[in-house]
């Protein structure tokens, strides 16, 4: 099995989205054989970015800077991640898009916006190559024939078709061929792995929603996999995959290898999830140790779990264990942990899975005077905070018709302007301004996914997780794959196991034991398939889903008392970059949940860390300080 590829970063790259052509062209001319060339993909914006006004109110725009505003700062620590570059080439960006692009401005910057500028600046920078010619609607094809024969492609309309030659790799990247720059980033890194390529055919957004609700009615006895397996064998049936040691499936969201019986290998990368920072993030943390550290959450429902395993798994290999067992597994606890506190691995076991909810129908009017009406299902958990007399509220929304048009349907884009939506968002975010009825009162929403915690429900929804630091997240409940798993591999999670639906007990632990055992001794997938293998039970066989990459490792702690070190530093850091945020902040919310989190993180310096807190005497007093001075 090949291992991880080096980062060639001469160039680091950042295209607009919609751009895939020029920035695969511009790929052709600079990248290196056994090298991964840094590519971001920039989302579409609206607006350029300002400093945000005090208001909870949305806008037509509002989206649209928040989005910009999240790209730019992961794209910004993935490129201190990899210690800069000689050269930032922007592809294709709107001056819109460049003005989210702050770090920019202290860099050698290279600008193309049109392919016929990629010669000009380019040609110069390398030796001279042949030219590979392909027609625009085979550039991903191109691309990857281009990088194999080391040529420099070029578009021409008038060019015979081009055929992928799979050289018999011990490694194959199946890629589902969207118009965007996602696609180019997949073709990149089955290049820099020296995998075979299979390009296969997109989902569109409503065909994934209608695969999570056949997969919940098939486990639920009614309904059945025919549309899977069909959508599934229109893209594979042509593949052997035991020709491959592994395979890696970039997907937005079909699950190959439940078909395929988990045959060899495999793993999947989520192409709507930012499959960059995910190929990156992975790079990058290979064989690094980041802190040590490991969470393992249990309410401890169960007469038998894979906890105490988990915990001298980890102590063997030297890592601070932190469990959040009985009264301390709480939503509160869950959810600050999650963000806060230093770790590599997460481990959940608990009860998962789908949530009751509601199906309600709104009605409201636009601010042009049209009115509306929009039907979603409604999920609420309510849990009790320590701290005060307040409570921690999740609500998630899942849209399913405007004004009888399915949700996120080709038909209901084209329709109406994008405020529209922005419109609806801040009349249901207050009660008076639209008419709510209640459909049907309980109901089991399909893809909700929560974690059950001894007092309440956490529903997942996550911006970032353990500073930043790209963990490995073991989510071992019911349910586990879908909408939850979308939350933490969004937050940052380099490496994501959950399960498709409802898993038996004895199965979860036996699968967990045997994962553990071997974790720091194999890759992670060699690991996680090895872990399947032992799966008896033959209505489980396949249950568990692995987003990660085939290459990507744990690492063992150097001994405890490091692991113990690199973690109260880490809650110093995070601490002082919480403080350093709050002068910056305008938002009153915004500025609660900042204190709230140093103070939290001030709580874990005092209890957790008492021996470093001791020894760490003049900075702790400057943070007594500062949070004093804050009250």
């Amino acid at each position: 099995m090949p291992g991880h590829p080096k980062i060639f970063n001469k160039f680091i790259c950042i295209s607009n989205i919609r751009t895939p052509e020029i920035a695969a062209i511009v790929l052709s001319y600079i990248s290196i054989p056994d090298h991964y060339i840094p590519l971001f993909e920039f989302p579409t914006v609206t607006k350029e970015l300002h400093v945000p006004e005090d208001s909870d109110k949305l806008d037509e725009h509002s989206l649209s800077l928040t989005r910009g505003r999240k790209k730019a700062t992961y794209i910004n620590n993935s490129i201190a991640s990899i210690g800069g570059c000689e050269f930032l080439i922007l592809i294709g960006l709107t001056p819109l898009q460049k003005s989210y692009l702050y770090f920019a401005k202290n860099m050698s910057t290279i600008e193309i916006d049109d392919i016929s500028e990629i010669d000009f600046y380019l040609s110069s920078l390398g030796s001279p190559m042949d030219e590979l010619r392909c027609r625009s609607s085979e550039i991903f094809k191109g691309l990857f024939r281009a990088l194999k024969e080391k040529k420099i492609l070029k578009i021409d309309e008038s060019a015979d078709l081009i055929e992928i030659v799979n050289t018999g790799s011990s490694g194959l990247i199946l890629l589902e061929n969207a118009m965007y720059v996602s696609t180019v980033v997949g073709v990149n890194y089955a290049y820099s792995i020296n995998a075979d390529l299979e390009l296969v055919e997109f989902m569109i957004d409503d065909e994934e929603m209608i695969i999570q609700e056949e997969l919940s009615d098939w486990k639920n006895n009614s309904g059945s996999l025919k549309n899977i397996k069909e959508q599934i064998s229109k893209r594979i049936s042509h593949i052997n995959f035991k020709q491959y040691s592994f395979s890696t499936f970039f997907t937005s969201g079909l699950p190959y290898s439940l078909i395929l019986k988990n045959v060899i290998p495999f793993s999947y990368v989520n192409l709507r999830l930012n499959p960059d920072l995910f190929i990156i993030n992975n790079i990058v943390c290979e064989g690094k140790l980041k802190f040590g550290s490991a969470v393992i959450f249990s309410p401890q429902y169960f007469k038998s779990e894979e906890c105490t395993l988990c915990e001298n798994a980890f102590i063997r290999s030297n890592f601070f264990v932190r469990n959040l067992f009985n009264e301390n597994a709480t939503v509160e606890e869950l959810d600050l942990n999650l963000k806060e506190f230093p770790y590599d691995v997460f481990h959940i076991c608990s009860h998962g899975g789908e949530i009751l909810g509601s199906l309600i129908n709104e009605e409201f009017i636009d601010s042009d005077g049209n009115p509306h009406n929009v039907e979603y299902e409604s999920v609420l958990s309510i849990s009790p905070r320590s701290q005060d007399e307040l409570f921690l509220v999740q609500h998630k929304t899942f849209f399913k018709k405007f004004d009888g048009l399915k949700w996120k349907s080709k038909e209901l884009k084209d329709k109406y302007p994008h405020y529209v939506f922005s419109d609806m968002q801040n009349a249901m975010s207050i009660s008076k301004a639209s008419k709510k009825k209640v459909l049907k009162k309980s109901i089991v929403v399909t893809n909700s996914c929560g974690i059950s915690a001894i007092d309440g429900i956490h529903q997942g929804m996550l911006e970032t997780l353990s500073a930043h630091s790209s963990p490995f997240i073991f989510n071992n409940t019911c349910w586990s794959w879908g909408n939850i798993a979308e939350s933490f591999l969004d937050g940052g999670a380099r490496g994501y196991i959950g399960t498709l639906w409802n898993i038996s007990h004895d199965v979860a632990v036996n699968f967990a034991e045997v994962f553990y055992n071997s974790i720091f001794n194999d890759t992670i997938l060699n690991t996680f398939h090895q872990s399947l293998k032992s799966i008896d039970d033959e209505s489980n066989q396949n249950i568990y889903i692995y987003w990660g990459l085939h290459f990507s490792c744990l690492t063992p702690g150097i001994s405890q008392l490091n692991s113990r070190y690199r973690i109260f530093q880490q809650i110093m850091r995070s601490f002082f970059l919480w403080n350093k945020s709050l002068s910056k902040n305008t938002n009153e919310k915004s500025t609660k949940m900042t204190k709230e989190f140093m103070n939290w993180l001030m709580k874990e310096m005092q209890t957790t860390f008492l021996p470093e807190y001791n020894a760490e005497n003049k900075i702790v007093q400057e943070i007594k300080r500062k949070l004093k001075d804050e009250k």
